[in-house]
């Protein structure tokens, strides 16, 4: 088996759903309470997490929910392929969009799927760092077997995933910083 890595270098985006039981969501409502802070508010707070007294949860990475995410597409961003822990090719993101390129290295699919209505509890936050996606295969390395997604939101274009063939690369590692993060309730982004 030979592993295929995709890095993604800039900024990301991610809404994450947050999912509390009966009994948490009263204790979490209590704190809230007791603090003087909107739950929306309070569980994109460190300090709120101190008040709850709960080991397992830290922040709101720790908290139970899906996570719905992409990177958006601004010209500073990069993105690099490796085979075998060799780099293969360096990418500007712009390079990846169909409307920019004319011979095209790579395929992309553009808005395949309908971004969810967000509603409930959930936090929409900002990243920016390094993301990688990795996938083992047993053949050598094929460019035209690499799809990247596209998808837009609010006017912005994002990658969503990345497929070899019909297979979905995971994600594996990520070194990124918060930049923002926002808690909503029961409001569509």
């Amino acid at each position: 088996m030979k592993p295929v890595k995709v890095d993604f270098f800039g900024t990301f985006w991610s809404v994450k759903t947050i999912v509390l039981d009966p009994t948490e969501w009263l204790y979490f409502n209590q704190i809230a309470t007791k603090i003087k802070t909107p739950l929306e508010e309070a569980i994109t707070d460190p300090f709120f997490y101190h008040h709850l007294r709960l080991q397992k949860y830290q922040s709101f990475l720790d908290l139970k929910g899906d996570v719905f995410s992409g990177t958006y597409t601004d010209n500073h961003h990069q993105i690099e392929v490796w085979f075998e822990n060799k780099r293969m090719y360096k990418i500007k993101i712009q390079d990846l969009h169909p409307s920019q390129i004319l011979f095209p290295v790579f395929k992309t699919l553009e808005n395949i799927y309908k971004i969810p209505e967000f509603s409930g509890l959930h936090i929409e936050f900002i990243e920016t760092g390094k993301l990688s996606k990795t996938i083992m295969i047993e053949h050598d390395f094929l460019p035209e077997l690499l799809t990247f997604e596209l998808f837009t939101h609010q006017e912005h274009l994002f990658f969503g995933d990345v497929f070899y063939g019909d297979k979905k690369l995971k994600n594996r590692k990520s070194d990124t910083l918060l930049n923002r993060a926002v808690g909503r309730m029961n409001s569509s982004i």
